[in-house]
């Protein structure tokens, strides 16, 4: 028999799945309201450095009147870093999106989920029944406020280290994005950096466009308080001193935070581009006030 010496072995790469925990493995993405004749998809993405078999987790709209449970038939592993689509039809979310990863896109059958609002929600099986280990109750109300349509728009979430229950942690996906971002990191990603400054407020980008383009879409508020329990208000207001959108109003807050403003006024307008003030402030059981007033920039692109 002839051998190769210099053939080089062939390595298998073997890995252990492992059941996921809580926030390990975290829902990323959601199409609830596809367009006419459309499907539903849920994007989830593992957030850990363990291996996981995607057939141990189930998918579910969990609710107060229904519970609605579906196991996942087929065996895929879903490696750090992978995003992975449930959807009922492959071939209808790649026609209508751009899906980078088809191998990715996987076909299942869904829960049936609400228009306008309800949960998403992901399972596991343990000797007592089963424990939810991410879930969110969307709704409309959580798309851009300047989207005048929302059927065929996908949910993303910004960060996937940020909470999934926190509505400032997900946004409308761009329109340059195609309004969805199956199988890859979405588009409207935001990575929380802790910011080096000193300040319990802060600005990470100070100028931003709430045009849908992926870019800037919209202003963060940062903050970072020295303890619990801080209730925050936070108020824009125009370079005339006109409050223009109440962001927060004595809201208990976490002690690392973030709030966005997606250029909208109180009532659901669209502001115009200028200068604006953020007049932010936080009060404490104990007595504590901190206040600051931060500016931003609302701009838009030259035509």
């Amino acid at each position: 028999m002839c051998r190769n010496k210099n053939q080089s072995p062939i390595v298998l790469k073997i890995a252990n799945p492992e059941v996921p925990k809580v926030n390990e493995l975290v829902i990323n993405e959601i199409l609830y309201d596809p367009n006419t004749g459309g499907v539903d998809f849920v994007e989830i993405y593992n957030n850990s450095q363990k291996v996981f078999d995607l057939k141990s987790i189930k998918i579910a709209n969990i609710d107060d009147s229904q519970q609605d449970i579906k196991s996942i038939d087929q065996s895929k592993l879903i490696s750090p870093g992978d995003f992975i689509v449930l959807t009922s039809d492959n071939i209808d979310i790649k026609n209508r999106y751009t899906v980078k990863n088809p191998s990715n896109l996987v076909e299942t059958k869904l829960p049936s989920f609400n228009d306008g609002a309800g949960n998403v929600s992901l399972l596991v099986t343990n000797p007592f029944g089963f424990q939810i280990i991410d879930s969110i109750n969307y709704s409309d109300e959580m798309h851009a406020p300047l989207l005048n349509i929302t059927s065929g728009v996908s949910l993303e979430r910004i960060n996937p280290n940020g909470q999934t229950s926190n509505r400032n942690n997900w946004h409308s996906a761009a329109s340059t994005a195609g309004y969805g971002t199956p199988t890859y990191q979405n588009s409207q990603y935001f990575d929380l950096i802790p910011t080096k400054s000193d300040s319990t407020f802060s600005l990470p980008i100070v100028t931003f466009s709430p045009d849908g383009d992926g870019y800037n879409d919209y202003l963060t508020i940062s903050i970072k308080t020295d303890k619990p329990d801080y209730q925050a208000t936070i108020f824009v207001f125009d370079a005339n001193g006109r409050l223009v959108k109440k962001l927060l109003d004595k809201q208990f807050i976490s002690s690392a935070d973030n709030i966005i403003w997606q250029g909208e006024t109180d009532g659901d307008a669209a502001a115009p581009i200028g200068i604006y003030v953020l007049d932010c402030r936080l009060q404490h059981s104990d007595g504590t006030l901190k206040h600051d007033k931060l500016t931003c920039v609302l701009a838009k692109k030259l035509e």
